[in-house]
């Protein structure tokens, strides 16, 4: 519905008598002004997609934990609460089912039982040697690995997944599949290479035509992956400039080395390039002015 409609509003369904026993703060919920029933759509989704990854995802947990569940709760699953618990990775965890709760836990009238057990947890903790994971086997035995072992595995002849990556192939591999220009880079390059990675930083759709470009832009725009990789290129690029002001205001002399820095878009995004003078084939020392900081910093030298 919401890729037919957009972003849309919904009435939550939650009622207050649903979320504990306790009077005083039932009255506190129904009065609070900043409380609305409405909630975005795409923010229930996007609750609902990650609530699925940490539950998937629970054995990257590897310190102590304790769990709680309310007994009565009318709001969320109970059986995915105990699915997370089963895949915790780690010796020490504890799981209390607080039967009569209602889904606010630690908001319920007898909220004093569980807060007597988060202070024994708490005070066993610290009362025994600091515990740590071995990840000394983690390529061995890990949930990651059996996952990888998982994906290793070849698919069924006539799975539709398998169907579907056969198909997916043999598209890209046509004229209609290198009408975008990222698939085509790709394809010569390696989804992996400098030439791609560079084209995903610079996010630009190309193509000939309009079926062309909008095939690009759902290849740019559309896949998670290529948004993690800009995500990271901003990231770079802000931990450079910070770098720069932190040397800048010690009076340190500047220089920025990054001997796979490939294509460099990061480094040299990072600051206005003012001078490119070509070394070698696939060598250049890159000299950019530093304005912003300072007229006394007269230039910064890059190694790519």
């Amino acid at each position: 519905m919401q890729k037919i409609r957009g972003v849309f509003f919904v009435n939550s369904y939650v009622k207050t008598k649903f979320l504990t026993h306790d009077e005083a703060r039932i009255t506190s919920y129904d009065s609070d002004p900043l409380i609305t029933r409405e909630i975005a759509v795409n923010i229930l989704l996007e609750l609902y997609q990650t609530a699925k990854r940490v539950v998937k995802d629970a054995s990257a947990i590897t310190l102590p934990t304790q769990l709680f569940i309310s007994g009565n709760d009318y709001v969320v699953n109970h059986k995915s609460q105990h699915q997370f618990y089963q895949r915790l990775n780690t010796l020490i965890k504890e799981k209390h089912v607080m039967e009569g709760f209602y889904h606010d836990t630690l908001g319920e009238k007898n909220r004093h039982l569980v807060f007597d057990k988060i202070r024994t947890f708490i005070g066993r903790i610290f009362a025994i040697p600091r515990y740590q994971h071995d990840y000394s086997n983690e390529d061995i035995w890990s949930h990651t690995v059996d996952e990888f072992r998982a994906l290793t595995l070849s698919l069924p002849r006539l799975c539709p997944k398998n169907l579907g990556y056969k198909l997916m192939r043999k598209v890209m591999n046509t004229r209609w599949g290198k009408a975008s220009e990222g698939i085509r880079i790709g394809l010569d390059t390696g989804f992996d290479s400098g030439s791609t990675l560079d084209y995903v930083y610079r996010n630009q759709p190309q193509g000939q035509g309009i079926w062309e470009r909008l095939v690009d832009q759902q290849y740019l725009r559309g896949n998670i992956g290529w948004r993690g990789i800009r995500q990271r290129k901003s990231n770079i690029e802000t931990l450079i400039r910070q770098a720069i002001h932190h040397l800048h205001q010690q009076n340190m002399p500047i220089n920025i080395v990054d001997i796979a820095a490939g294509y460099g878009r990061y480094v040299l995004d990072a600051k206005k390039v003012h001078r490119i003078i070509k070394l070698q084939k696939g060598s250049f020392l890159v000299i950019c002015q530093i304005n912003q900081l300072s007229n006394q910093l007269k230039q910064s030298v890059f190694w790519i």
